[in-house]
């Protein structure tokens, strides 16, 4: 029994001795990780010391009140100012006149000068200013802080726009292009035959350039550059206008091409002489005429309405219903007629057959002409019919006309032909139609008769026929070239008697 009492106890004290030995083990690593921690929590407070310490350097350079350094306005240095103390700096530079708005217009030797308050200039300062401030303020802090250090190395700078209103710009532009622009002069030539020498002379004048300003082309070119600095020296460069005709294109050796002739009646009746008159005053219209390359020549244009006004007397005319009637001016186809023949003979053809002188319009008469053979008269009636031609020379071609010892002549004056050929007129009559019967009318309205049983035979009936005009042109040693020019139609014309009846009869006169 004493021997089981022995152990028990020996086991309580093994009990006590293993507690004993947890807690200076618990004791002994306590120690240690309370010494572990105080070692690491130095390390962190010196570390979270440290990133304050940084941390706040960079608040205060991402929180500045200042723009960065780096920043120019126009080259002027900002960087470092508040905004209104970079606004006072700008605007003290501007002042001082570096940089205030202008533009000089300059041609020659003078000058036109638009100031800022003449352009209704409008600074960008205020939008320049904005940009200085946010140079460095956008994206993440380390972005910002990438762009500020970026800015300070290698600068950054805003230029500042000024905008002007472009209505003004064009107005002075107008108003100065009314001094500068300038028509183009052609060189003339005047031509007269000096009947005293029997000599024709001709006189020039020398072509000068023009010039126009282009007022769209100088105001986009003026923006362009107001845009990319305020102050804009531009030389205006109006475009050359080339004269139409100059002197080497029309002093040349000029010879008579051709002359034509008719004579007039030597009757002294009023409405012959009347017609002389107006062969003589619109004959008168083409002498000394001067006719241009590609000019249109067209008689009734050229003369004008056949006035008393103008000197014009009464004259025999074809009416429409192919009798002769008196008026205004007639007798002037004689005149149209001369010229269209003194035409033909210098070269002249129908339009589209290549002739030097083409004709664009030309009538017949409602029969042919006592003056000139058939097929070669051209009438004339204001304002319907007309005799009109176009120079198709590359060279001018002028105009004698004269009426003397009852006759009216026209000469074609121009360069000599280079074939020197020379042109003959050939009409054929191709077709023959008789005469239709003569009409009997009853002269109610008493303009030929007065009396019962008279009559009177105002036109006889006319036969019809169909002519060919044919151009012969004889070039030295070669063949004659023939053309035909003109077809001439004259319908045949029953002829007109007017009566009255005698009492009692209803018979047409025999």
């Amino acid at each position: 029994m004493a021997v089981r009492k022995s152990q028990k106890i020996n086991m309580r004290w093994v009990s006590i001795g293993i507690t004993v030995i947890l807690c200076l083990a618990a004791v002994i690593i306590t120690l240690v990780l309370v010494k572990s921690y105080q070692d690491e929590s130095d390390a962190y407070i010196n570390s979270i010391k440290q990133a304050l310490q940084n941390g706040s350097e960079e608040f205060e350079i991402l929180n500045s009140s200042v723009i960065y350094d780096g920043v120019y306005i126009e080259n002027v240095p900002v960087g470092g100012l508040t905004l209104d103390e970079a606004r006072e700096k700008v605007e003290e530079n501007i002042s001082s006149g570096t940089g205030e708005p202008y533009i000089n217009m300059t041609y020659g030797d003078k000058t036109w000068t638009l100031s800022g308050a003449d352009l209704g200039a409008q600074s960008s300062l205020e939008t320049a200013l904005e940009q200085a401030w946010n140079a460095g303020r956008t994206g993440s802090s380390s972005e910002r802080l990438a762009q500020i250090e970026q800015i300070a190395q290698e600068g950054y700078h805003i230029s500042i726009t000024v905008l002007a209103d472009t209505s003004l710009i064009t107005q002075t532009l107008n108003q100065i292009k009314s001094e500068i622009d300038r028509e183009a002069v052609s060189a003339t030539v005047s031509f007269n035959y000096n009947t005293q020498t029997n000599q024709a002379e001709f006189t020039y004048t020398e072509e000068s350039a023009g010039r126009e300003l282009n007022v769209e082309t100088a105001a986009n070119e003026i923006l362009v550059a107001f845009h990319q600095s305020s102050q804009v020296n531009y030389e205006l460069k109006p475009e050359t206008i080339e004269p139409e005709v100059k002197l080497a294109d029309i002093q040349h050796d000029y010879v008579k091409l051709s002359e034509f002739s008719t004579r007039t009646s030597r009757s002294n009746s009023s409405t012959e002489s009347g017609k002389r008159t107006n062969i003589r005053i619109s004959s008168a219209a083409f002498n000394n005429y001067v006719w241009m390359p590609g000019d249109i020549l067209s008689f009734n244009q050229t003369t004008g309405k056949r006035t008393k006004e103008k000197g014009y007397e009464t004259g025999l005319f074809i009416t429409s219903d192919r009798i002769y009637d008196e008026i205004t001016g007639g007798g002037v186809c004689q005149t149209s007629t001369t010229l269209f023949n003194a035409c033909i003979e210098a070269g002249a053809t129908e339009i589209g057959k290549g002739g030097i002188i083409e004709i664009t319009r030309r009538y017949p008469h409602s029969w042919p002409s006592t003056y000139v053979a058939p097929g070669r008269d051209a009438s004339v009636n204001w304002p319907s019919a007309d005799l009109v031609m176009r120079n198709n020379r590359d060279t001018p071609l002028f105009i004698r006309a004269y009426f003397e010892n009852y006759t009216v002549t026209f000469e074609i004056w121009g360069v000599a032909f280079e074939d020197n050929a020379d042109y003959e007129i050939e009409v054929v009559l191709i077709e023959e139609t008789p005469a239709p019967e003569q009409e009997y009318i009853i002269d109610t309205s008493h303009k030929y008769v007065d009396q019962p049983g008279e009559y009177e035979v105002v036109s006889e009936s006319r036969k019809g026929y169909v002519y060919e005009t044919y151009q012969i042109k004889k070039v030295p040693g070669q063949e004659p070239v023939r053309t035909l020019i003109y077809t001439s139609t004259y319908n045949p014309i029953p002829g007109k008697t007017y009566y009255l009846p005698a009492e009692g009869s209803g018979e047409q006169p025999q």
